[in-house]
């Protein structure tokens, strides 16, 4: 579905490529950009790209946002917000287009970006976290390699595991109530956040988060993650009402490590915590599967060029990217919301901690399969 502002695809329809192996997942985000372009099909002029000294317009027919849901839907009302202010950090007069592709989970978008969207840097993926998780727990339609994607810019608020338990009793293996929305969804980070910490999750599922809060509230449950619009809003509310938070999801260092979400600065993070119940550090695996979890659930927006854009049109969004999230509206915009805009380093580091490896991949949907019956495929 198209609005108004929306702009057709640039460039010719390429077959999907060959799925990269699963093993370089890791290093991909950072090396996609480095690839050398491909060349247009027929009927498409050959563009000079912004080099050194290149001054050429890369941008003679605007760009594109491949944006996953409905048009009027959050994902579309957050792309027509960035948009007009990403364009501001590319050359004069430069339009960003809005197409509108599939539902809310973003996955249709994912497979018409990783199928059709021309790696010439003026394509690119307006997608949510949902269609990330799609691909970690190997869902039959996410027809993409979230691993190829090259990141440019993202939004995220901050999440953490609210609840009326104690940790002893956390540690102990006690069966521990969790609000859920649906499966698979965000919710998926916070039970195996709590499995990895010692207890044994049991999912209430259909709680929205305002039913969840007063299910807590009158002891229905034990424990429900708090993220998305508002999630330190919420949580300093529920606080006052007598909860206590247990840990957050932090946030991924430019380093790779996992640190406090600034958002609580006092709040000991999931590995924090681990360290203490355990006596050492987390690591494996699962944790590395439960961190590309949290980060899905964190995030409000991604925006991706395709793999193989040339490094001088990498660069160029970049920076827009960066002048983008210092820009005083955009941050007014997602403050409203509680979030912040991720741009530069600790972009690259959110999706280096999504496109996790193969052991973590199988990791993940072994412990899905065991814990909760999901099937991948």
């Amino acid at each position: 579905m198209t609005d108004p502002l929306d702009a057709p695809l640039a460039g010719p329809n390429l077959p999907p490529g060959r799925r990269r192996a699963l093993h370089m997942l890791a290093s991909l985000p950072l090396a996609a950009g480095a690839g050398a372009p491909r060349l247009p099909g027929p009927g498409v002029g050959l563009h000079r790209l912004p080099g050194p000294s290149g001054t050429a317009n890369p941008f003679p027919h605007g760009a594109t946002f491949l944006v996953g849901g409905p048009a009027g839907g959050p994902l579309h009302r957050w792309a027509r917000t960035v948009a007009p202010v990403l364009a501001q950090g590319l050359p004069p007069e430069t339009r960003i287009g809005l197409t509108s592709i599939g539902g809310g989970d973003g996955v249709t978008a994912a497979n018409r970006f990783a199928a059709g969207a021309a790696p010439d840097g003026r394509t690119l993926l307006f997608g949510p976290g949902a269609a990330m998780l799609a691909w970690l727990i190997g869902e039959g339609r996410a027809k993409f390699d979230v691993g190829s994607w090259v990141p440019v810019l993202a939004a995220a608020t901050p999440a953490a595991l609210v609840g009326r338990i104690s940790m002893a009793r956390l540690r102990a293996g006690a069966t521990i109530r969790m609000a859920v929305d649906h499966l698979p969804g965000p919710d998926l980070a916070g039970l195996l956040a709590l499995s990895l910490l010692g207890g044994l999750p049991v999912p209430v599922p259909g709680l929205s988060p305002q039913a969840a809060e007063a299910a807590l509230a009158q002891g229905r449950i034990d424990v429900l993650l708090v993220s998305g619009a508002g999630a330190a809003a919420r949580v300093h509310r529920l606080l006052r009402r007598g909860a206590h938070a247990l840990a957050s999801f932090g946030i991924a260092g430019p380093d790779g490590a996992l640190h406090r979400d600034p958002a609580f600065p006092s709040l000991a993070q999931v590995g924090e915590v681990y360290a203490r119940a355990h006596g050492h550090p987390p690591a494996g695996p699962l944790f590395e599967a439960w961190r590309a979890t949290a980060s899905v659930a964190r995030l409000v927006f991604a925006v991706d060029l395709p793999p193989l854009t040339p490094a001088a049109m990498v660069a160029l969004w970049r920076g827009a990217a960066n002048a983008a999230a210092g820009q005083a509206a955009l941050a007014a915009s997602l403050a409203a919301e509680g979030a912040r805009a991720l741009s530069g380093p600790e972009v690259l580091a959110c999706a280096r901690s999504i496109a996790v490896g193969v052991p973590a991949l199988l990791a993940l949907r072994r412990w899905l399969s065991a814990r909760h019956g999901w099937l991948p495929g």
